[in-house]
């Protein structure tokens, strides 16, 4: 690859970035806990800070995150109060572990035993049936087989 302006730009500023990200990245490593130990079901339900005086079963619609997902939220929104551009925008079209969401479709695959190209993430289920239904080569005279089961 030459040295082009846009290049030395480009460059310049990941380098920036990476000094300017490191005191972030250390706090946020150093804040890590121990892997929690769900050895019962009081040890699952002490991960949510759920109202004890309601019994929670809306949790398909909308749902509290455990502590280790809240402290990833938290890790990536500082992250982005940091640096919103290079967070956001740098990190999308890098193939390092900077990537979050290729982070997370590596993990995804792995989990299922797939390969991270053929995951694809969604803001929501139903953004994702649309994309699979509107992908669908359809044509006129098919017929559709479906259940009254919702998506969950």
């Amino acid at each position: 690859m030459s040295l082009t302006r846009r290049n030395f730009l480009i460059r310049s500023s990941f380098s920036l970035a990476a000094g300017a990200f490191s005191s972030v990245l250390v706090e946020a490593k150093t804040k890590e806990s121990a892997p929690a130990d769900f050895k019962d079901w009081e040890s699952v339900r002490r991960q949510f800070e759920l109202a004890p005086d309601y019994i929670h079963f809306a949790l398909f619609f909308l749902a509290s995150h455990p502590r280790s997902v809240r402290q990833a939220i938290e890790q990536y929104r500082a992250r982005i109060d940091a640096n919103p551009l290079l967070t956001v925008e740098g990190a999308i079209f890098v193939q390092t572990d900077e990537n979050i969401p290729l982070q997370v479709c590596r993990a995804i695959a792995n989990y299922i035993g797939g390969d991270g190209q053929d995951i694809a993430l969604t803001q929501n289920t139903t953004t994702g049936l649309a994309l699979v239904y509107h992908g669908l080569p359809l044509r006129e005279g098919d017929e559709i087989l479906t259940t009254i089961h919702d998506h969950y």
